[in-house]
């Protein structure tokens, strides 16, 4: 029932997308291109960064866009046809799992991550232990923030609280920090955002050949993606 109700779902959100213009074909290449210039920007530090710092500052750049366009996508698309899907008797894990799917598979977010990685692997093309962590720990980002924005979409979107002004506050938040971090090079702010303290303190542990902490600090960030998933296969 899960499979054939999400199926439906992610059918009915295609159609309604199957006339875009051939401008919108090119914003994925954009946004591709302009996320290599903007990390670009802070290759050096990220090339040598023995505090982890330039690469939890990278983590949360890319994941503040990461959020920004899956909210837009989410109060844009996927809020609409699940509203109207309301008289139906929809599982929470069909819904969770509509809104997943039907964000990840968008050639926005898959330019976004490729671009992401793709840099990465040039960086650290040179040094095969931290380029994987790097990259599992960018990726556990992209699945942990997947998770927690879906869950919180989904479960504000069935309450009369205001959803847009919750998702806004939270932006706002996350966007102060990234600007009080950039005043504030310590690095003290970004160690205490979850995930990105997690993923971050893996790659500088990797940058002394630390095996151990390396695997806990990724395991925690799995960890925090799949906590957030269960709560929204339950209560969205």
């Amino acid at each position: 029932m899960i499979a054939s109700q999400t199926r439906l779902l992610l059918d009915a959100s295609r159609a309604r997308f199957a006339t875009r213009g051939e401008f919108s074909r090119l914003v994925p290449p954009g946004v591709a291109v302009l996320n290599l210039f903007a990390c670009a920007a802070i290759e050096g530090q990220i090339r040598g960064d023995p505090t982890g710092h330039a690469h939890a500052l990278l983590y949360l750049c890319e994941g503040l866009l990461y959020i920004a366009l899956s909210i837009g996508y989410f109060s844009r698309s996927s809020f609409g046809l699940l509203d109207r899907c309301r008289v139906f008797p929809l599982t929470a894990p069909s819904r969770f799992w509509f809104a997943v799917v039907a964000n990840v598979r968008r050639p926005i977010i898959l330019a976004l991550v490729a671009s992401s990685a793709f840099f990465l692997i040039v960086v650290h093309r040179h040094d095969a232990a931290l380029l994987m962590v790097s990259l599992f720990g960018l990726m556990l980002i992209f699945f942990s923030l997947e998770m927690t924005v879906a869950t919180l979409c989904l479960t504000l979107s069935r309450t009369s609280f205001p959803g847009a002004a919750g998702l806004g506050a939270a932006t706002l938040y996350v966007v102060g920090v990234l600007c009080a971090s950039l005043l504030l090079p310590d690095g003290n702010l970004l160690g205490a955002i979850p995930p990105v303290c997690w993923a971050a303190s893996a790659v500088r542990e990797a940058g002394v050949g630390a095996g151990v902490p390396v695997l806990s600090n990724l395991v925690l960030a799995a960890l925090w993606g799949t906590g957030a998933a269960a709560i929204g296969l339950r209560y969205s």
